[in-house]
């Protein structure tokens, strides 16, 4: 009997002992799915290499919130900084397009950050009416060589970060911890981090340079144009920009040597296709019974997708992804040409000279980030027997 006791006795500290290491690793887990979130009207942050991206969430106070940011940046004097640094508003739709598709942030936004007549300079400003309370996702981009200091506002909402990528600048923001074990379900997803390297490590660059074919620039020729003619495609001008170490690639001067290399160089610069991570988190508002809103941050949907893409700085415009019409207007963004805004409209990049003069441009070479440029018809632009 005494011996059936204490074997009985054992068993149960047995199961008790196994108990309490159940609970605490499930406690531990708990744990371990915690992230800390920001959310603040106003964050600091930096972008130190090229092509560099922050990716952040916007969720608006109230439904229909009209979003206004505005971004104030340094070295806010820096010819590369100022054609190359900017931000992007998108929605759900936008950022699909862009992550799964390989879609161009020029063709998938809803808007973007433009210096005004109002900006002074260094500071640039977009404006969004929130569809109800839906949330949106801020992308702040450097794609020059200079490192960029930022601090990025929105009015009427509240900028989210859930990876480290910022900080407060309000002096006000909410730091919580964002625990996968909630059942809410929203539907915004914020994408967290896109990587786009540049990869020159394999390539032999004197080697390269040696190789490559010397090209002198004629009155009219653009990068995207002689993109076009050496390799068949626009988007190499990029590559041939990096390759020649030019400051700014939308700046060719008559008589400039320029060295072409073998396309598969400018492949390996690109560096291929690029990994771009995404985590998705939700960020809703819960109306409270005393009428008040109070801000409620899950991850019920938290999932990381890895998409092969080509790099989101390289991709190919589509032939004719621009309206055009009597008193349509672009405005221009990094990285655009005359050519390639030709391509995009009309589908051949050699209609950018009669586009330089149907909008009065002095040097066909030179287009500012910001600056309108009027899209007429095709049939008002080049008309037939002209």
């Amino acid at each position: 009997m005494n011996k059936l006791k204490m074997t009985r006795t054992g068993a149960m500290a047995l199961i008790l002992v196994v108990l309490m290491i159940s609970t605490s690793i499930f406690v531990s887990a708990q744990v371990a799915t915690q992230t800390t979130v920001l959310k603040s009207a106003s964050v600091s942050g930096e972008l130190a290499e090229q092509y560099g991206q922050n990716w952040l969430g916007v969720a608006p106070d109230q439904p229909s919130a009209n979003l206004k940011f505005t971004m104030t940046f340094y070295p806010s004097d820096n010819s590369a900084v100022l054609n190359n640094f900017g931000f992007w508003v998108l929605d759900d739709s936008n950022v699909n397009a862009v992550v799964k598709s390989a879609g161009r942030f020029a063709n998938n936004n809803v808007a973007a950050g433009e210096r005004t007549n109002r900006d002074p300079l260094g500071q640039l400003s977009a404006q969004v009416t929130a569809s109800g309370l839906a949330n949106y996702t801020i992308v702040v981009y450097n794609d020059s060589t200079i490192p960029v200091e930022y601090t990025l506002s929105v009015e009427n909402g509240m900028i989210v970060d859930d990876a480290g990528q910022v900080k407060d600048a309000s002096g006000m923001g909410v730091m919580s911890d964002m625990a996968t074990t909630e059942t809410t379900k929203t539907t915004t997803a914020v994408t967290t981090t896109t990587t786009t390297a540049t990869a020159t490590t394999d390539v032999d660059m004197d080697a390269a340079k040696a190789a490559a074919t010397t090209y002198t620039v004629v009155s009219g020729d653009t990068l995207g144009k002689i993109a076009n003619a050496t390799y068949g495609n626009v988007t190499y001008y990029k590559g041939i920009c990096s390759f020649n170490e030019l400051t700014n690639c939308n700046i060719l001067e008559v008589g400039q040597e320029l060295l072409l290399p073998d396309v598969a160089v400018l492949d390996a610069m690109a560096g291929g296709a690029t990994t771009t991570t995404v985590t998705r988190a939700t960020v809703t508002a819960t109306a409270a019974t005393t009428d008040t809103v109070t801000d409620t941050v899950t991850a019920t949907e938290t999932t990381t997708t890895t998409v092969e893409t080509a790099p989101v700085a390289e991709a190919a415009a589509p032939a004719t992804t621009l309206e055009t019409g009597d008193g349509v207007t672009y405005t221009v963004v990094s990285g655009d040409t005359l050519a390639t805004i030709a391509l995009a409209a009309y589908g051949d990049l050699n209609l950018y000279q009669l586009l330089c003069d149907f909008n009065n441009i002095a040097d066909c070479n030179v287009i500012e980030v910001g600056q309108e440029i009027l899209l007429p018809a095709l049939d008002v632009l080049a008309p037939p027997g002209a």
